[in-house]
């Protein structure tokens, strides 16, 4: 009787450890073909996202003066400091052919079309991009959208379209003070501590720098504002679960906002460069 009772025990055993084995393969099976379907929902999502925000279109002066304003105030300094570099570098470049002079064209370039606006929106991610996926998250967790679609009030129209229509006006604006604020840092190490020339700084600045720089400039800022209020938005309008989950979401963001704004900044350049063709 004792051996019969070992013998069962033993079989329930090894069949438990089947079980458990048979659920954790089928477990991961599931995670690996799930995952990038979950990529693809998650673009999706967004593109549903962008549509229904562009079909409940605000005034364009709602939320223009929230965190996009605040972050322009608080960044000034790093802007003069991002100028004073490229100066400082574009010097040392220079200075092995022994063409100083072209530093006040070389920032200029560099500034109107590449380094204002993507620095201007890395910028704006981590600080309004991270403050809107929080605020639409505590929303979503504490119930507040769903009391708004209660009342028959588009969520979409009330909270995301006016942040995606902020950033998207004010991008073009913070990115022009970028430029101006650089360009006072590198006009002020190049001068004051380097000694180049004054005129030639100016000179070569006036002509080998047009509004088309900085038209393309613009039109990337304005495609990257939108890029970080959608990518934001979409991950805190979708949060589940408690305030884990918002942190999650918010870390969410700012890793998918800085990352769009470098891969469509890669393709920007190329339309804007057939667009917009330098011309001597």
């Amino acid at each position: 009787r004792c051996s019969c009772a070992s013998s069962a025990s033993n079989a329930c055993a090894s069949l438990r450890r089947n079980s458990a084995c048979a659920t954790a393969t089928r477990t991961w099976l599931e995670l690996s073909d799930t995952m990038p379907r979950s990529w693809s929902r998650t673009a999706a999502g967004m593109g549903r996202l962008w549509l229904k925000s562009l079909c409940t279109m605000p005034a364009p002066t709602t939320r223009v003066s929230g965190s996009e304003l605040r972050s322009r105030r608080k960044s000034i300094a790093s802007r003069f400091f991002s100028g004073a570099v490229s100066a400082q570098q574009a010097i040392r470049a220079l200075e092995i052919l022994h063409q100083e002079r072209f530093v006040g064209a070389t920032v200029g370039l560099s500034l109107a079309v590449e380094l204002a606006p993507v620095f201007t929106a890395l910028m704006i991610t981590a600080r309004a991009g991270s403050g809107m996926a929080t605020e639409l998250g505590s929303m979503r967790i504490t119930e507040q959208i769903d009391a708004l679609t209660t009342f028959a009030v588009n969520p979409i129209q009330y909270l995301i379209t006016p942040r995606i229509v902020a950033a998207v006006i004010m991008m073009p604006v913070m990115t022009m003070v970028f430029n101006a604020v650089g360009l006072m840092g590198a006009y002020l190490y190049s001068i004051f501590v380097k000694q180049v020339d004054l005129g030639a700084f100016l000179e070569y600045f006036r002509f080998w720098t047009d509004p088309n720089h900085y038209a393309q400039g613009a039109i990337k800022a304005a495609v990257f504002g939108a890029s970080l209020a959608l990518a934001a938005c979409f991950q805190g309008f979708n949060v589940r679960g408690g305030a884990k989950e918002v942190g999650l979401a918010t870390t969410r963001a700012v890793v998918a906002g800085s990352v769009s704004v470098l891969v469509l900044d890669f393709f920007l350049s190329d339309i804007l460069a057939a667009l917009f063709p330098y011309q001597t």
